[in-house]
């Protein structure tokens, strides 16, 4: 009955057989377990004679449930939140059907599991000693929960829609109605015990007017509101995400706006916010115009990175700027419009990190402007710097590219930890190969083309979500989401561990 509760669990070693040896980046994996003995190319080890580039051992996984209706019926991927406890020995997850579980980080044995909301878990943060796991639901209530990994009770929480105000659940048939539900798109636990959080709220009201309400908020180790901006309330705009500088002092929060009617003046809208991380003062802000004539909003999503004097923003229309805050800026053209024949293409700059002195920048597959004539048309060509990854040197004046990567692979999220950057392969829309998913491994130090950097592809059955998670011992976690085929949906939703 061990293994039959096991299979109902969802959770376990893995299932896909695998060497006895495997020779992987900084050490050997020997039945499962990593051993740290180091080896070079063409070495013998226990008769087995090393490969020339290092191997990806998958070390297990974990059934995250059934989302087959959602992928059948169109959906994109299922929103996962992947995070690993400070130490490494654990795997938190936080699922699309509003679970989260957490397993042993090595072998992926079940240590707790509990449903939270009807929708899903938004995002996941570990307290910094490891204590609290912090979850955040995209529901109606939009309630933060500090849990006691241990056994998931809950320790404290608060109702994040007190700010940002409830709106109803959607229709069952309504795919993307869960993301009208107010959450924290974004949390960072900080060295004190503090969480800072980045809510946001879209929706239509009873009469059909587009409604924006968001708030960034501090909240100390109780989860009691120690700070807010705007000070006097919500915001008539859209805080999708945000990220802090090195040391923590400062963050930037991206501001968009949804809302029927003007925007507000006291914003940038369309730019960032840069706050004091301790208060949650104003620091100053980054507001891009429109680059015209083919958009006529600039936008920032997931691309913003802040080092000691400047910040860093990728826009959707393909630029990256660069600002000394409050100061002078300048502007790279890295996925902004060509002409392929009489059809303007682009690809945006949907992720953007600073990591350590170098800018690493994602675009995303080619596009055409929103502003052009045709925009749902099929590219006829490809952007140059489409579906590609950049890492950039910051001079005073001007980008200066160091290296560049692009191959078959559908880039989808960039995560740095350590000295490795962590980029998953996604859904593919130009052929049916299904050989090209999984996460892509490439290291920051030393020297190196793109090609050289490329460590090793960890593969898996089915494309991955944007989001991963990472261990500074080089171990990386995906999640893996089905996907629709010729003759129904194909693969399994569920959370993949390498080494």
């Amino acid at each position: 009955m061990i293994w039959f509760a096991a299979m109902l669990l969802g959770c376990g070693p893995a299932t896909r057989e695998s060497p006895e040896l495997q020779f992987v980046r900084g050490g050997l994996v020997v039945d499962g377990a990593f051993s740290k003995r180091r080896w070079s190319p063409g070495d013998v080890v226990d008769g087995m004679t090393a490969p020339q580039n290092a191997e990806c051992a998958e070390l297990f996984q974990v059934d995250l449930g059934e989302v087959s209706r959602l992928i059948a019926m169109g959906g994109e991927a299922p929103d996962t939140a992947l995070a690993f406890s400070p130490d490494g020995s654990a795997l938190a997850i936080g699922t699309y059907r509003g679970e989260v579980l957490i397993v042993d980080g090595w072998t992926g044995k079940l240590r707790s599991r509990r449903r939270l909301a009807e929708t899903m878990v938004k995002k996941l943060a570990w307290s910094a000693d490891g204590r609290v796991l912090f979850a955040a639901e995209q529901s109606p209530d939009a309630f933060v929960l500090a849990l006691d990994p241990s056994d998931l009770e809950t320790v404290n929480r608060v109702r994040i829609a007190d700010w940002i105000q409830s709106s109803a659940p959607p229709p069952g048939d309504d795919l993307y109605g869960v993301y009208t539900l107010p959450a924290a798109y974004w949390m960072h636990a900080l060295p004190d015990g503090d969480l800072l959080v980045a809510a946001a709220h879209g929706w239509n009201d009873s009469d059909g007017v587009r409604q924006n309400r968001s708030v960034v908020l501090r909240f100390d180790a109780s989860l009691k509101a120690v700070a807010a901006w705007p000070k006097e309330g919500a915001a008539d705009a859209v805080f999708l995400s945000a990220t802090t500088d090195p040391d923590g002092g400062r963050l930037a929060v991206s501001v968009s706006r949804s809302a029927t009617g003007p925007a507000p003046d006291d914003l940038p809208v369309n730019g960032l916010a840069v706050l004091s991380s301790a208060d949650l003062s104003v620091l100053g802000s980054v507001s891009v115009p429109p680059l015209g004539p083919w958009y006529d909003r600039s936008f920032v999503w997931d691309a913003i990175g802040l080092d000691s004097q400047r910040v860093f923003v990728g826009l959707g229309d393909g630029r990256v700027v660069t600002q000394v805050l409050d100061g002078a800026n300048f502007t790279h053209e890295l996925g902004t419009p060509i002409l392929a024949g009489d059809v303007p293409i682009a690809a945006s700059v949907g992720r953007l990190i600073w990591l350590g002195d170098r800018l690493y920048a994602q675009t995303s597959r080619s596009g055409i402007p929103y502003g052009a004539a045709a925009p749902e048309l099929r590219p006829p060509a490809a952007h140059p710097n489409a579906n590609a990854l950049f890492a950039f040197e910051v001079l005073a004046d001007r980008l200066r590219l160091d290296w560049t990567w692009s191959g078959p692979h559908t880039l989808q999220g960039l995560t740095a930890v350590g000295d490795t950057l962590i980029v998953g392969a996604g859904s593919r829309e130009t052929d049916e190969r299904t050989d090209l998913f999984g996460a892509l491994l490439f290291r920051t130090e030393g020297e190196g083309t793109g090609a050289e950097r490329l460590q090793v592809v960890c593969a898996t059955e089915g494309p991955v979500f944007f989001r991963h998670a990472g261990t500074v011992d080089g171990r990386v976690a995906v999640a893996e989401v089905p996907r629709a085929g010729p003759d129904g949906v194909i693969g399994a939703y569920r959370a993949v561990v390498f080494r």
